[in-house]
């Protein structure tokens, strides 16, 4: 009966606090002139001084790069190469408390004795490191400047609260074209989250897979300047109505918008196709306050809609009918004395 009821019982999970030694690297000097501190996170299976090899694009004179390692080192299939990770899925709000923790403390020692004022602090975190940057981002006590997010989408387990810290900081979302962990459908996705949840955020693309990118990296290096727009805040974007509505075929979306600069001619013309992946979700409305705003310098604007993928006659070889708009550019001008 003994054994019966020891077999019955169930086994209880516990947690205890370690103290660990964490291991970081730095490229930069602390002793001179610094306005810039990078804290740079990296992927699944790899060490700091790899990550760190792999981001050298974005040293420079007056800034510090700090590359923490994560706290769980592995062996790789071949037993040889030791990788580290930032946390698995098992207890995973305790690693990420640990990891969490982590940063805050090794945020401290960084900045301890430096004017914070003076000093743009940003994070980089890389495919699994997206996920652990977010998160510190959003739970830590750092005062974060900027979130750089590469190569993956971030976490879906950030709330109300996280989200509204994020919204105080300027956020880039990276990615190669042929990124296998950051498709078309995972930016979709991440682009719909962030303007739903109001934060403004900046996105750069590169030609290549699931890597950093040395120049997208240096393009990452300009100043704060003005808060970044997203679609929808250029789509509010107040603007005076064309001066001119022409069809160029019968479709409802066959038509250019006409904008003339004051005074008389003749004045240059810019003819501005707008993007959008020529998909039917995105129309001429979010170039209508670039077009004014070329207007107001003095050039002419014949800026064209067009049918696009998803709506009637869009896709090809529909679309080619934009060229046509194009080819009477010199009708439009001579029929107008401004232009």
């Amino acid at each position: 009966m003994e054994l019966i009821r020891f077999a019955a019982m169930e086994p209880e999970s516990h947690h205890l606090t370690v103290s660990r030694t964490a291991r970081y690297l730095t490229l930069g000097r602390m002793d001179g002139p610094l306005d810039d501190v990078w804290f740079l996170l990296h992927g699944y299976g790899q060490l700091a001084s790899e990550f760190l090899g792999q981001a050298r694009a974005l040293a420079r004179d007056g800034r510090l790069l700090v590359v923490p390692e994560a706290l769980s080192r592995f062996y790789h299939e071949d037993h040889q190469r030791v990788g580290a990770s930032w946390m698995t899925r098992e207890d995973r709000l305790a690693e990420i408390d640990d990891y969490v923790s982590y940063l805050d403390r090794l945020h401290e020692r960084i900045l301890e004795g430096l004017r914070r004022s003076e000093i743009r602090l940003r994070i980089l975190g890389y495919s699994q490191g997206v996920a652990t940057a977010a998160r510190w981002a959003a739970r830590g006590k750092a005062d974060i400047d900027e979130l750089v997010i590469w190569g993956s989408p971030l976490p879906h387990d950030l709330d109300d609260a996280a989200m509204a810290r994020l919204r105080r900081m300027r956020v880039t979302s990276v990615g190669g074209t042929r990124d296998p962990f950051l498709t078309e459908e995972h930016w979709e996705q991440q682009s719909s989250l962030l303007r739903g949840r109001g934060i403004a955020f900046d996105v750069k693309r590169f030609e290549g897979g699931h890597r950093l990118d040395d120049d997208t990296l240096r393009a990452l290096d300009g100043p704060a300047g003005a808060p970044i727009l997203g679609v929808d805040d250029i789509q509010n974007l107040s603007h005076p109505e064309p001066d001119a509505r022409i069809h160029y075929g019968d479709d409802a979306l066959q038509f250019g918008e006409l904008r003339l600069p004051k005074g008389s001619g003749p004045h240059p013309i810019a003819i501005v196709l707008h993007g959008g992946c020529w998909r039917a979700r995105y129309d001429i409305g979010h170039t209508r306050a670039f077009s004014d705003a070329l207007r107001r310098q003095g050039i002419a604007v014949w800026s064209l809609e067009y049918r696009r993928v998803g709506n009637p006659g869009g896709g090809w070889p529909g679309i080619a009918g934009s060229r046509s708009p194009v080819r009477s550019t010199r009708g439009i001008a001579s029929s107008s004395a401004s232009v």
